[in-house]
């Protein structure tokens, strides 16, 4: 038996297989379509199914060389019925060659556009990777600055509330000092009354 099957006799093209969800393309439809079959394939389709039923033992050499001797034998007016077969046939596959070529390109342009936006997306996310580093050294940089200027502000306090306890430390030595020299005097106003009561 032979693989491919012959196109019906009114030249009906098979129904899309395209998904009518998304109409997306199956990869079924994408195959390159049947080529046409002349008038005498189609017979020897045709006959074949008819004599290996009657007599299914028959090899496929001894079908077609009866197929070939019935052919032989048929007049022009009952060949035509095969030459509209075979022009419907070539019909079909002129119009799904056309179909196959118009879905490729399809198929094409559509990897093309999905190869697009996937570069695309890849330079983005390049960008935005590039982008945050950038920030992030940015940020680094103002938060060091921040820091600095902190410190900044921190020295002038630092120093005033060393100079306020410096003057504070003063403070303490000069109270300190008069406090010595209070009690020096004290002292001496003592001996002085003591010397003085003597010579009284």
């Amino acid at each position: 038996m032979l693989g491919n099957k012959a196109p019906t006799q009114d030249g009906e093209i098979a129904a899309s297989d395209e998904n009518k969800e998304d109409g997306s393309i199956s990869q079924k439809k994408l195959e390159f379509p049947r080529k046409n079959y002349n008038a005498y394939f189609h017979f020897v389709l045709e006959q074949e199914d008819i004599i290996s039923k009657q007599d299914p033992s028959m090899l496929q050499t001894e079908v077609i060389s009866l197929v070939s001797k019935k052919w032989n034998s048929l007049t022009d007016s009952e060949k035509k019925k095969y030459d509209q077969i075979a022009e419907e046939d070539k019909i079909r596959y002129d119009q799904e060659l056309k179909e196959y070529l118009r879905r490729v390109k399809t198929s094409n342009l559509q990897n093309s556009k999905e190869k697009k936006a996937k570069i695309e997306n890849q330079i983005k996310e390049a960008r935005n990777d590039q982008k945050s580093e950038v920030n992030k050294e940015e940020e680094e940089k103002e938060d060091e600055e921040e820091d600095n200027n902190n410190n900044n502000e921190q020295i002038p306090m630092i120093k005033k509330k060393r100079r306020r306890k410096e003057n504070k430390k003063e403070d303490e030595e000069e109270e300190e000092e008069k406090k010595e020299d209070k009690d020096e005097e004290e002292e001496k106003e003592k001996i002085r009354k003591k010397k003085n009561r003597r010579k009284q």
